[in-house]
């Protein structure tokens, strides 16, 4: 079932009324900008009942001409996120969600839409310009916000250049300190001396001010992201059949995963795609994707288990630019046959094939420094069943790393609150726990709420940028 409302705005050749449509020649085709057209989309909902079922969709993929190898891909579902959709008083799990995978969310506005076709000048570091198409989608404009409150061994800088000041600094804390190093007040090395394990009263400097500047600059790309697009949830199932299981019919017997996104959005994402006398058709493309959990399980009944969770998923890569453009060709050569890797054995004739290149960095400093870095953020990761903060036993025990009582601080460094006996888990933070309990108390006391503190990640890949990248098909029937 998809349901939507396509609302479309046309501005194509809007510069002036004409009579009838002319062609425009290389000089004329660079004056036109921004033309294009935008669409925003309404109530926009898939839903594909699970596998098996009546009405179910499902795509097979055959790996050979011949033979039983395919991947199914099945369980298409795309809604409007249940991080966004409260739950009704007395609703079962059951009624709840079918709510949740019925209800349609939007995606795009007209001051934010989805653009196709629109031209724009791109100039490279050497000064030429092309005439680009470009496709954008909504909250394309939006660049990643820096996710990492503690920095390590960066002076004066904690985030963005804000520095978090405290007398109270401790060895060992968040950061990994080494506590031969020089430790001085404009540097971030992590929490304040026993902040975590002491039950007394601890300075804590300007820890939670700083906090709620970092906390803001969060909220402040939330609200943006908003303004553009409702979160959504996708979910799907992954089938593999081979020769070992094909003819088997018991799930225990298949390799299958599952796989969900929830409360997911896309930003900053562009296409863009011109001429390059030099290199032909060229493109670049840069992708964020922000979601609030990505869970894979692969159990034939879903089992929680099963799960591998990562939290607070922010990543931004850039493919390409107009100084180091991606491209795509064909290309003639001798195979290694499938199966004969070990020994290099080659086809006996030359075949066409697609090859997509990115090209080299360029030999150029100034180039390479306004290049976009990709950066990737998980804030924590989960291993087995999802973990409820407000159902302490319902974790699993071999993922509990350690037990301890946490002290619920206000922003002065008193102790406002303890929680006894809280359990640690293996990948997440222990700032991340903490502010779970915190967040309880905060639902509990919401007259008298405690500060959170900033939340530290437990994965942080920083630059990325492809110094060049060739990929070439290889028919795997050969």
């Amino acid at each position: 079932m998809i349901r939507n409302k396509l609302a479309v705005l046309i501005a194509l050749f809007a510069s002036a009324p004409a009579l009838a449509l002319q062609a425009l020649d290389e000089t004329q085709l660079g004056d036109v900008s921004g033309e294009g057209l935008g669409a925003a989309y309404d109530n926009v909902v898939i839903y594909s009942p699970d596998y098996g079922q009546p009405g179910a969709f499902s795509l097979k993929l055959n790996l050979t001409e011949s033979g039983p190898e395919a991947v199914i891909i099945s369980e298409y579902r795309f809604h409007r996120s249940r991080n966004e959709i409260p739950r009704l008083p007395g609703e079962t799990d059951a009624d709840y969600q079918w709510r949740v995978e019925h209800t349609g969310g939007a995606y795009g506005t007209f001051v934010d839409p989805y653009i196709s076709n629109k031209l724009g000048d791109l100039t490279n570091y050497k000064g030429d310009v092309f005439t680009a198409l470009i496709t954008g989608w909504p909250a394309g404009d939006v660049k990643q916000v820096e996710r990492s409150f503690f920095r390590y061994n960066l002076p004066a800088n904690s985030w963005n250049g804000k520095a978090y000041t405290t007398t109270n600094l401790t060895g060992g804390g968040i950061g990994g300190i080494n506590p031969n190093e020089n430790q001085g007040t404009n540097y971030v090395w992590g929490m304040p001396a026993s902040f975590f394990s002491s039950s007394s009263n601890i300075n804590v400097g300007n820890l939670f001010t700083k906090g709620q500047e970092f906390n803001n600059t969060i909220a402040a790309f939330d609200s943006r992201m908003d303004l553009a697009a409702n979160k959504f949830d996708l979910h799907f199932r992954v089938d593999a059949i081979t020769p070992e299981n094909a003819h088997k019919t018991g799930l225990n017997d298949h390799f299958l995963g599952y796989a969900d996104a929830i409360g997911a959005r896309f930003y900053g994402t562009k296409n863009m795609i011109w001429a390059d006398p030099k290199r032909g058709m060229s493109m670049a493309m840069t992708m964020g994707l922000n979601m609030d959990e990505l869970r894979i399980t692969a159990d034939p009944a879903g089992a929680v288990s099963s799960q591998l969770s990562a939290k607070g998923l922010d990543a931004y890569i850039p493919l390409g630019s107009v100084d180091q453009p991606m491209t795509i060709s064909t290309v003639q050569f001798k195979q290694i046959k499938r199966g004969q890797w070990k020994t290099q054995t080659l086809d006996t004739e030359f075949r066409t094939q697609m090859r997509l290149e990115i090209a080299a960095l360029p030999n150029n400093p100034a180039a390479v420094q306004r290049m976009q870095k990709g950066h990737i953020f998980v804030q924590s990761l989960n291993f087995g069943a999802a973990y409820d903060p407000s159902k302490p036993d319902n974790i699993d025990p071999e993922i509990v790393t350690g037990v301890e009582d946490m002290y619920l601080r206000d922003a002065s460094g008193t102790v406002k609150a303890t929680v006894n006996d809280v359990k640690h888990r293996a990948f997440v933070p222990r700032t991340v726990i903490y502010n779970e309990q915190i967040d309880l108390y905060n639902a509990a006391n919401p007259n008298n709420k405690l500060p959170n503190i900033p939340n530290q990640n437990v994965i942080e890949i920083r630059g990325l940028e492809i110094q060049r990248m060739v990929m070439t098909t290889q028919d795997l029937n050969r």
